[in-house]
């Protein structure tokens, strides 16, 4: 088969990309932590150690354009909208708030990411959760009841 040009494909699904590039991140910040205190590092070129030199650990792989519209929907504390980690605490620590707390994937959003929602005011990234994936997002409301009434909708966004 001389002069044949063979090119083999493989799809990898993109929730399993995600999942790799997630592992690497957390690997990376596992191993990052573990260096010593630039004291014990004599003449250590980086600088010291501290949490802010590993921020651009934290940042999202990509980045939307503002304006592109965002799937919104709404959740609160209850065990309805988030089972067993029904407490109010968000994933990066924070207690949840109306007006402030919203969930969105950390691929498109780093935790701390402030929005600009047409409508809604700015919120920040304080949450995440499974079910929460590309350009969904998921506002924070004190009752079950303004959840449910804020339904599903799509929202245009800016930076803040």
């Amino acid at each position: 088969m001389s002069g044949c040009n063979s090119v083999v494909a493989l799809r990898v699904p993109k929730r399993a990309l995600k999942l790799l590039m997630l592992s690497a991140v957390v690997i990376v910040a596992v191993l990052s932590a573990l260096v010593p205190p630039e004291d014990t590092l004599p003449g250590c070129p980086y600088g010291p150690h501290t949490p802010d030199r590993l921020s651009w650990v934290w940042q999202p792989s990509l980045d939307p354009m503002p304006g592109v519209p965002l799937e919104a929907t709404a959740y609160c504390a209850c065990p309805i909208c988030c089972g067993s980690w029904a407490d109010g605490r968000t994933a990066t620590g924070t207690w949840a708030t109306e007006g402030r707390t919203m969930a969105a994937d950390p691929f498109f959003f780093a935790a701390g990411t402030c929005l600009a929602l047409e409508g809604l005011g700015h919120r920040i990234v304080e949450d995440t959760g499974s079910a929460i994936l590309d350009l969904h997002i998921d506002i924070f409301f004190r009752s079950h009841q303004d959840a449910l009434e804020f339904g599903r909708q799509f929202v245009t966004w800016g930076k803040c």
